[in-house]
C-alpha cells in the first residue's frame, strides 16, 4: 500500500459514535452510554489498530459489564461488522450506533 492509499484509508475513517437510532428519553442517560460505548471501541475495536488486534467480543463484555455498573442489572451489547437484530428490550434503553466507520454496536436492557 502506498502512502497515498494508506492517508485516503485513514481519511475515511473516524473515531466516535454516531447515534443511528435511540429510544432513551433521558438526554443525559444516551450521553453517558454512548460514552461508555465510545471508551470501549477506542480501548478494543479502533479502526487505525489492525484487524488481528481488534477484540469485538471483549469490547462488548466491557461495555456490558460497564452499563451495568452504572445503571443495574440486565444489559447487553453486540459489537460486530455486519449483523442484523431481533430483540425484546426494556422500553427507553435500546442504543444503536456506529464507531470507527467499521463497527455497528447495540446495547439494550432486559429484565
Amino acid at each position: 500500500m502506498t502512502e497515498d492509499e494508506g492517508a485516503k484509508e485513514k481519511a475515511g475513517r473516524f473515531n466516535y459514535g454516531i447515534v443511528k437510532f435511540t429510544d432513551v428519553v433521558e438526554e443525559n442517560k444516551a450521553k453517558e452510554m454512548q460514552e461508555i460505548v465510545t471508551l470501549a471501541c477506542e480501548k478494543w475495536a479502533a479502526g487505525d489498530k489492525p484487524p488481528s488486534l481488534r477484540d469485538n467480543e471483549k469490547c462488548a463484555l466491557q461495555i456490558a459489564n460497564n452499563l451495568m455498573k452504572k445503571f443495574g442489572p440486565g444489559w447487553n451489547a453486540v459489537v460486530g461488522e455486519a449483523f442484523s437484530f431481533e430483540i425484546s428490550y426494556t422500553k427507553a434503553t435500546l442504543m444503536y450506533m456506529y464507531f470507527g466507520g467499521h463497527l455497528g454496536i447495540t446495547v439494550w436492557r432486559t429484565n
